[in-house]
């Protein structure tokens, strides 16, 4: 990949002395050095422009055959994760990453799925879930992920300015509820609930009676006795639901799964009405297997790079369903089924 940004070389010379005192500290020099000759050649480009810098650790993420897929650098309270094409596939300026601190050997089954080894199966950092049989595809050898590259001319008519390098960003004007109620496989229905106490909060707060909006456990698992009774739900069921939901609380609303260019309403509900909506995370492929990423997160958010006033990639911010906001994550079809959305 062609580095978009340009450095100095006195500035470089600079960084590579810091990252060698700081990775000292904690690995052996040899081993420091081992894993700076893999890195992806713009790996400080991609970290400066995304505000980070110091990073305290960097270690290698494997996918399901032990192979190196990409790197995961931790900060001060921030992450970022990179494959090996020099294309950044997650991050966040407010949280580290699950990896942070362990000493076993770390698995990437892509977006916010993050694995290490236990006895002969694959522990999921977050749902403490085993799986034994992972056949999955991994989101970073997609040849579709380098959109810093194909973006470059498939948005070429879409300027800022003429020079401008660096982001802007599209986001909702309140804050999502950072809930962590997501056991058997229950994002659904987590989802649709921090959505709910959203509107509820900013948008008509006869979304949500009192006593639930204050009570938002109980709230939780409302829902899912009343309106998702299986935990997981499928595109279908997740709008049936939300639909139901509406119907019985007399509120005009409609919930509806938008697959076809999602994109476009992405933006005009996060620009023009300031209204987050429900992502679908899964691989679209026909295997699929117990790593496949199959997940709904809320959308709060969106980034977009420019360089020289064209636009090279963007991403969706993200509340993670695992009780954090201002997660972004790489825009791609490859791994983005479709949003569900609100209109009244």
């Amino acid at each position: 990949m062609k580095s978009i940004f340009k450095r100095t070389a006195m500035s470089m010379i600079a960084y590579a002395i810091i990252s060698v005192i700081i990775f000292c500290s904690v690995m052996p020099v040899s081993a420091e050095i081992n894993i700076y000759s893999q890195l992806p050649t713009n790996y400080q480009e991609q970290m400066e422009i995304r505000g980070y810098s110091n990073p305290i650790s960097v270690i290698p993420l494997f996918d399901q055959n032990d192979n190196i897929v990409a790197y995961c650098f931790d900060f001060e309270n921030s992450y970022m994760i990179i494959n090996l094409n020099g294309v950044v596939l997650e991050h966040s300026p407010k949280i580290n990453s699950p990896y942070y601190g362990i000493s076993e050997k770390a698995y990437y089954g892509g977006y916010l799925l993050y694995y290490i080894k236990y006895d002969n199966s694959f522990l999921n950092l977050y749902t403490l879930e085993t799986t034994e049989r992972i056949t999955f595809s991994s989101v970073v050898n997609s040849t579709n992920m380098d959109y810093v590259q194909s973006m470059s001319y498939i948005n070429s008519l879409e300027t800022l300015s003429d020079n401008y390098t660096g982001y802007t960003t599209s986001s909702i004007s309140g804050q999502l509820k950072t809930l962590n109620y997501n056991d058997n496989n229950a994002c659904g229905p987590l989802a649709v609930e921090i959505l709910l106490l959203y509107f509820d909060q900013y948008v008509n707060d006869s979304f949500v009676t009192s006593y639930l909006s204050q009570n938002t456990k109980e709230f939780f698992y409302y829902l899912i006795q009343t309106y998702f009774p299986t935990y997981t739900t499928t595109n279908d069921q997740l709008v049936s639901g939300m639909n139901k939901y509406f119907s019985d609380a007399k509120l005009d609303y409609k919930a509806s799964f938008i697959s076809f260019a999602f994109d476009s309403l992405v933006r005009i509900d996060l620009s023009s009405r300031k209204w987050p909506l429900i992502l679908r995370l899964y691989e679209n492929s026909s295997s699929s297997s117990n790593w496949s990423i199959d997940h709904w997160v809320i959308i709060s958010g969106i980034r977009e790079y420019f360089y020289q006033g064209k636009k090279v990639t963007y991403e969706y911010k993200v509340n993670d369903g695992w009780g954090h906001n201002d997660v972004y994550i790489l825009y791609s079809t490859d791994y983005m089924q479709g949003v569900v959305s609100l209109s009244s």
